[in-house]
């Protein structure tokens, strides 16, 4: 993939901290990633990622970068939240290896607000910068998370020892730097994050054995994949959060800034929804792949160069996806349109009708009942036998007459009769299914965190009583309640689901089809 020239500059840091395990193998395959695309790494891992060497490290990337080389920041380790006395405010930030070396006027950790700042200071010599950042700012664990024997990489409470001489020393050290960051992110960076801010980034044990943050396997694995196909950050993000998302459900991945640029590039890459297409020896390829969410089943609309937008009267012919592989498809053709008999040269392809993805299933059954299951679950639209034994949402075990769903901790539901209710458990998998794909989703219209601001709490005697982000406990006959505020000029519509335990979707927002308008009145 390198053609020998240095193509962009890199500052992987590593700070495993207490009880992380797998950041040394993590900054280890980062590095070698890198180095395969072309880029110088310096890494700064355990004794040369305190926090004097991490800035050290930082100022030697601001100033050897080129304008015409890439440069990339990553970061394996704790993340923390810290706290001034008498303000309400919290800020967030990343531990460095010394972080507990920090005396009252001498604070060790580097906040986002610092990274921030000399992330300003990178964009200023260079556009094509990416940032990954693999901590949390949370330390709630979960069933899933503890089932996998799993740790979050955060620090298991708020920093406070030094911090308030810290900023005042922030303030003096960076001037009017300190105050001009801007808070809704740098428009220049690519910034992909482990999590969401309240959410934990959790490191688990591979099927090799080897320590591993499941955000950092995720990437490297969909970056392996993709190779040097042209496709953008937005096209692979799904990709990612999906790969997350199957094993630690509360786990939300995000892609942040330009993610229509290509991956470590400047020039915009294919997003998935308008692809190019091409005959060749009477088969279509179309430049889209399983990794930006195409499927079997797919029908592209295909249309002549121009905007990648469907024109019934320019329209040339319909395809529909037959195989897909990482990056690229073929297709069939369903038939020409407006008299048309040929593909132009530079046609392209837009999606018009989304075929349902096939969860994987993983089935435990005696030989001589594994037919009959296994066609139960390829008749459905939406389930498929699993490939390897981490893709799959559970697995379906018959024994002794008797089928469970199971995950990684036990059964899910209470044991059925085998032939007798077969299509029922299958139905409930397919519950398991759509209620996957809908944490899967995300927003196609430029939502950001910063733009909602959304609160969960319990009714107590008609009073709303807020709970916690992670962590809170309900009981049987518990009323709750969601309240959304918008923190935006722009009109937002929203829609609340409710995903039950055994994965049954239901709509809360039924009174409205196009979703409750968030006002600037009230939430």
């Amino acid at each position: 993939m390198n053609d020998g020239e240095t193509k962009g500059r890199a500052l992987l840091v590593g700070s495993p901290g207490k009880n992380l395990r797998g950041v040394d193998h993590d900054v280890g395959r980062m590095a070698e990633m890198l180095q395969k695309r072309g880029f110088a790494v310096d890494v700064r891992l355990r004794e040369r990622a305190t926090r004097d060497g991490i800035l050290e490290g930082y100022e030697q990337l601001i100033h050897e970068v080129r304008p015409d080389e890439a440069a990339v920041f990553y970061y394996a380790g704790h993340g923390f939240r810290a706290f001034v006395e008498r303000e309400a405010a919290s800020w967030q930030g990343i531990a460095p290896f010394d972080l507990d070396a920090t005396k009252t006027d001498d604070f060790r950790g580097i906040t986002a607000w610092e990274l921030s700042i000399n992330l300003a200071r990178l964009t200023k010599q260079t556009k094509n910068v990416t940032v990954i950042i693999d901590s949390c700012y949370a330390s709630q664990m979960s069933r899933d998370g503890t089932g996998s024997e799993a740790v979050p990489r955060a620090l298991s409470h708020p920093v406070r020892l030094g911090f308030e001489a810290h900023l005042q020393d922030l303030r003096a050290r960076y001037g009017d730097a300190f105050d001009a960051v801007d808070p809704l992110g740098n428009p220049d960076a690519v910034q992909l994050v482990a999590c969401a801010q309240t959410e934990s980034a959790f490191e688990y044990d591979g099927t090799d054995g080897q320590r591993r943050g499941i955000f950092t396997d995720a990437l490297l694995e969909v970056l392996n994949d993709v190779r040097d196909a042209p496709v953008s950050w937005a096209a692979i993000g799904d990709a990612i959060r999906g790969r997350v998302l199957r094993r630690f459900p509360i786990q939300h991945p995000e892609i942040r800034g330009p993610i229509h640029r290509r991956l470590f590039s400047l020039l915009p890459g294919s997003t998935g929804a308008a692809v190019a297409i091409s005959a060749i020896s009477e088969r279509y390829w179309l430049e889209v792949g399983a990794l930006m969410g195409a499927v079997s089943g797919d029908v592209y609309t295909v249309m002549p160069p121009g905007p990648p937008i469907y024109r019934k009267a320019d329209a040339i012919a319909e395809v529909r996806i037959a195989e897909t592989s990482a990056t690229r498809a073929t297709a069939v053709l369903c038939g020409w349109q407006n008299g048309h008999s040929e593909l132009p040269k530079n046609a392209i392809a837009v999606l018009a009708e989304k075929a349902a993805v096939r969860r994987p299933v993983r089935i435990d059954a005696p030989a001589w009942e594994l037919g009959a299951i296994e066609a139960a679950i390829d008749a459905t639209r939406t389930l498929r036998v699993a490939s390897s034994p981490d893709d799959q949402i559970a697995t379906l075990r018959l024994a002794d007459g008797m089928l469970t769903i199971e995950d990684r901790l036990g059964p899910l539901f209470s044991a059925a009769r085998f032939p007798d209710n077969l299509a029922q458990t299958v139905k409930e998998l397919a519950n398991l299914g759509a209620a996957q794909g809908l944490r899967e989703l995300a927003g196609e219209h430029g939502v950001s965190a910063s733009e909602v601001e959304i609160e969960l709490g319990t009714v107590d005697r008609g009073r709303m009583r807020p709970m916690r982000d992670r962590g809170g406990a309900l009981a049987l006959h518990d009323r709750i309640y969601v309240k959304v505020r918008r923190n935006t000029t722009r009109a937002l519509y929203v829609h609340i689901f409710n995903i039950g335990l055994s994965g049954r979707i239901s709509l809360l927002t039924r009174s409205t089809a196009t979703g409750v308008e968030l006002t600037d009145r009230e939430p």
